[in-house]
């Protein structure tokens, strides 16, 4: 139980804890699927776990691009070797938040349709427009309730929005 040892608090523990609960009782009783579905991404987890773990313990800069490198549905945990994952280790994490953000809308491209897209993009130009009225760099760690009613106001009284 990785989540248990990595997290700070119980709490945070006991909340993962519940989603997985809930999810699982969501699919099965309200959704009423074949729980054998449910297992296989269970397994799914469980691999992901398998290689988060291994990142760490060979301390790879970018967990999550590592991550994404290798998992595959039926990937074997047992083929991981130190070795292998060199190359990651050298490259920093880079925690750019628009290039996160443009990661991540790279990753939806050809899974979401063309309409979710646009608004992926509207968003990013909203959120560079804000960026620029507040004269300071949106970074991951600035991302808390001050930045959210921060943002609100400016959505609200400062964003011109332009009509199609």
């Amino acid at each position: 139980m990785v989540a248990y040892q990595k997290f700070k608090s119980n709490s945070d523990f006991r909340k993962i804890l519940r989603d997985c609960v809930i999810f699982s009782f969501r699919y099965n009783i309200i959704s009423g699927l074949n729980p054998n579905k449910l297992q296989e991404m269970y397994n799914m987890f469980r691999i992901a776990e398998d290689i988060v773990t291994h990142a760490i313990q060979n301390d790879v800069a970018d967990t999550v691009q590592f991550l994404k490198q290798t998992f595959k549905p039926d990937f074997d945990v047992a083929t991981l070797k130190a070795d292998k994952i060199k190359h990651v280790v050298r490259q920093k994490a880079n925690l750019d938040f628009f290039f996160q953000f443009d990661d991540y809308m790279k990753s939806k491209q050809g899974t979401v349709t063309k309409g979710t897209m646009d608004v992926f993009k509207n968003l990013r130009l909203i959120l560079k427009t804000f960026e620029t009225y507040r004269k300071e760099a949106i970074k991951f760690n600035s991302i808390d309730i001050n930045f959210y009613e921060e943002f609100v106001h400016y959505l609200s009284f400062e964003h011109i929005w332009k009509i199609r």
